[in-house]
């Protein structure tokens, strides 16, 4: 099984967060990174990406996980620039977004997608604005989320999940994670800068992750840990964004 169903290639382009110290339980606070003497930079993000398009990849390129992509916005860009036939997805809070020179904002239509959470309703209007001046905009209301129970909360999960299908999330260290959820990389798949994607999407650890997206109940006696305690399978696989990609 290749990357063809796969709608998000995500990569963690830093490790910072411009509401971390407002949200003391966000993951970003007290995770410990599995192998994190080296950190991907825009070579390594560039080259993976053209792997993954040789393993038939054909969904949108992200930049998220516990982070805020805007707080390297030359970064993104430089990455945008050396990509081919990609298609890119921006996920963010819109608060480093300009709000008195739109013109500044220019760059956001590099992205052909871009979704904005919006954690304060004073924000909204703003945001409306970007929407309806860019096009491609997503605005969704959410609270500041506690993940921290993850791999402790008192619950019995029984159902299969197709999360692996939908998204390979690869955090700022290079590890792939198995999901947003398993923001400790409990459950190790492969790190970029140690084995090339291809290397890492052909294992048998990855390979098995895709095929067990196929079961509707979950393996409890051969699935990874965190699976056995999540409240939040995904029960079906959407392409979420097709709808943006004409």
């Amino acid at each position: 099984m290749d990357l063809s169903q796969t709608s998000i290639l995500s990569f963690e382009i830093g490790d910072d967060c411009n509401l971390k110290k407002c949200h003391d339980k966000c993951p970003i606070n007290y995770r410990k990174y599995v192998n994190d003497k080296k950190s991907i930079d825009v070579d390594l993000i560039v080259k993976s990406i053209k792997e993954a398009q040789d393993l038939n990849f054909n969904g949108y390129i992200a930049f998220h996980n516990y982070n805020e992509p805007l707080l390297h916005k030359n970064k993104l860009l430089e990455v945008i620039k050396r990509t081919r036939n990609g298609k890119f997805l921006l996920w963010t809070n819109g608060l480093l977004l300009d709000r008195n020179d739109m013109k500044k904002n220019e760059f956001l239509k590099k992205f052909n997608l871009i979704c904005i959470t919006c954690y304060d309703e004073k924000d909204r209007s703003f945001f409306e604005q970007i929407k309806q001046w860019h096009g491609a905009v997503e605005i969704y209301d959410w609270e500041l989320d506690d993940r921290q129970d993850a791999y402790t909360r008192d619950y019995h999960n029984e159902i299969g999940c197709k999360r692996p299908l939908f998204e390979l999330p690869i955090d700022f260290h290079g590890n792939v994670h198995l999901c947003c959820f398993d923001w400790n990389t409990t459950f190790e798949i492969g790190n970029i800068t140690k084995n090339t994607l291809t290397e890492i999407v052909n294992s048998d650890v990855y390979q098995k992750l895709l095929k067990d997206t196929k079961h509707k109940l979950l393996n409890v006696d051969d699935c990874p840990e965190i699976c056995k305690r999540c409240n939040v399978p995904w029960l079906r696989y959407t392409h979420y964004y097709d709808i943006y990609t004409g």
